[in-house]
């Protein structure tokens, strides 16, 4: 009986070595296959920021440009008709980094995203 046990024990430990190896394996084969594939590079990548009187609240997100080691091709900013100094504090504290600004014709989020889509020339659109 005591050999009976130590088989079965010997073959159910291979086997689920076997099985961990081939999960392991399986897992790798994926991982790889779906790699190039769900990457977006960030020299396809616009980012299209709208505004209308944010200058109380624009800081944090020109702070995480200005930090970033890694930038998208394009980043615009579009102008939704501010009347406050969103427009002077995107330029000063953005100063030396590749960035656009341009004006919305027509009031509306909407229409000031469009405005941002008309001027890019890359595969992806961040909004």
């Amino acid at each position: 009986m005591m050999i009976v046990s130590t088989i079965f024990c010997t073959l159910y430990g291979c086997l689920t070595l076997i099985g961990l190896r081939y999960r392991t394996v399986h897992h790798k084969r994926q991982q790889q296959l779906f790699k190039d594939k769900n990457t977006i590079q960030l020299a396809d990548l616009s980012v299209i920021i709208p505004f209308r009187n944010e200058e109380n609240r624009i800081e944090p997100l020109l702070r995480s440009f200005v930090n970033s080691s890694v930038l998208p091709k394009n980043v615009i900013f579009v102008d939704d008709h501010s009347d406050d100094a969103t427009l002077e504090r995107i330029q000063s504290v953005l100063n030396g980094l590749n960035f656009q600004i341009l004006r919305s014709d027509a009031n509306g989020k909407k229409l000031a995203l469009h405005t941002g889509i008309e001027a890019v020339n890359t595969k992806y659109i961040l909004t």
